[in-house]
C-alpha cells in the first residue's frame, strides 16, 4: 500500500486553524489582546482564497491563509498569511505577495461595493509571512516599484524563524512556542540527523506533555512536531513512539484522516477527509459566531453579510437555539 506523506503545508494549515488564538497571541500579542474579540470565532476564507489563486498561473498554495478577524469595535479584519517553506532565495517574493494582497483586497471590495460605498469602506487587510527557509540573508519587507513619477512601496510584517534561536522562541504560556521551536529545530543543518530528531523531538514533546495545557490542544501540537521532519531511517521512529511513555488519547483530526486514506488505499482520501472535518468546523464556527452577532443586537441580513451564510441559515440557527441561551 501506498504510503501517504503529511505535507508541511498541511500541518501548518492544520495547526493554525486549531490553533489560531494562539498563534496571533504568539505573532501579534500586543494588537490581539487591544483589539481582538476572542469570543467569536474567526472565519477561514479558504474557498475564497483558492478562488483568488485560481486566477494566477501558480494556483492555490496550500499553506497561504485568509481570515476575517472581529474585533471590539464590531468591526472585521482581515488577515492574509503567507507560510514560506521554500529553501532558496526568490526574488520575486516580495512581487508575490503584492499581487496577491491586490487581488484579494480587489476581490474584498467588488463583493462589498453598493451606491454607498466610500474609500474609508475599503477592508482592513494585514499581511503576515514566515520565513521557514534556510537562507539567512532571504528576509524581503517590501516590494517596491519606480517608473518615473509612477511609485509603489508595498510593507508587510514577517518573521523569519532561522534569526531566533529556541528560548528566543519560548513564549511563556503559549502552546504555539512549541510548534515555532519545532520548526526552529528543523531548518537547524546540525538537528536533521535521525539521532539529533529523536533527542529534539523527544525533548519538546516531554516538556509539552507536563505543561498545563487543555489535553486536546496537547495532542495537536504532540502530531506537529512529530511529523513536521521525517526520520531517514524508519527504526528511529519507532525509537520515538518507544521513548514517550504514553501516546494521547485520542487521535487528532489529521490523524484520524491519515488513517481513513491509508485504508483506502488512496491518497485522495486524504484531500476529501480534509475538507469534510473543515466543513463541520466551519459549521459549528457559524452557529457560535451567529447566536453571539445576534445576542449583540445585530440584525439577520447584516449577520448573514459578515458571516457569508444565507438569510436563511442565520434564521434557522437562531430558532435552534433560542430555548437553549
Amino acid at each position: 500500500m501506498k504510503k501517504i506523506s503529511i505535507s508541511k503545508d498541511m500541518l501548518w494549515k492544520g495547526i493554525i486553524e486549531d490553533l489560531f488564538f494562539e498563534f496571533l497571541e504568539y505573532f501579534f500579542d500586543d494588537w490581539a489582546k487591544e483589539y481582538v474579540d476572542f469570543n467569536i470565532e474567526p472565519v477561514f476564507l479558504n474557498d475564497e482564497l483558492e478562488k483568488i489563486y485560481e486566477k494566477t498561473k501558480e494556483g492555490g498554495r496550500s499553506a497561504d491563509k485568509l481570515v476575517k478577524v472581529f474585533l471590539k469595535n464590531g468591526k472585521e479584519q482581515y488577515l492574509f498569511l503567507h507560510i514560506e517553506i521554500q529553501g532558496y532565495e526568490d526574488s520575486l517574493f516580495p512581487y508575490r505577495m503584492f499581487v496577491s494582497f491586490y487581488r484579494i483586497l480587489d476581490n474584498l471590495v467588488q463583493k462589498d461595493t453598493n451606491k454607498g460605498f466610500k474609500i474609508t469602506d475599503i477592508p482592513k487587510i494585514m499581511a503576515f509571512a514566515i520565513y521557514t527557509d534556510e537562507v539567512p540573508d532571504f528576509k524581503p519587507t517590501e516590494f517596491k516599484y519606480d517608473c518615473f513619477e509612477t511609485t509603489l512601496n508595498y510593507n508587510f510584517k514577517t518573521f523569519k524563524i532561522l534569526d531566533k534561536n529556541i528560548d528566543e522562541l519560548n513564549i511563556n504560556n503559549n502552546i504555539f512556542s512549541y510548534v515555532v521551536q519545532a520548526v526552529r529545530y528543523a531548518v537547524d543543518k546540525n538537528k536533521k540527523t535521525d539521532l539529533s530528531q529523536l533527542e529534539w523531538k523527544f525533548d519538546l514533546m516531554e516538556r509539552l506533555t507536563k505543561a498545563g495545557y487543555d489535553n486536546r490542544k496537547k495532542q495537536l501540537v504532540w502530531y506537529f512536531i512529530k511529523n513536521y521532519i521525517g526520520f531517514k531511517a524508519k527504526e528511529y521512529s519507532k525509537k520515538l513512539e518507544n521513548k514517550i511513555n504514553k501516546k494521547p488519547k485520542s487521535m487528532t483530526l489529521t490523524e484520524m484522516i491519515i488513517q481513513e486514506a491509508k485504508a483506502e488505499g488512496r491518497e485522495e482520501g486524504e484531500a476529501k477527509g480534509i475538507e469534510k472535518g473543515r466543513a463541520k468546523e466551519k459549521a459549528e464556527s457559524n452557529v457560535k459566531n451567529t447566536l453571539k452577532l445576534f445576542s449583540k443586537g445585530m440584525k439577520i441580513h447584516e449577520i448573514s453579510e459578515i458571516l457569508e451564510i444565507s438569510i436563511e441559515e442565520v434564521k434557522e440557527i437562531i430558532e435552534k437555539n433560542k430555548h437553549s441561551s
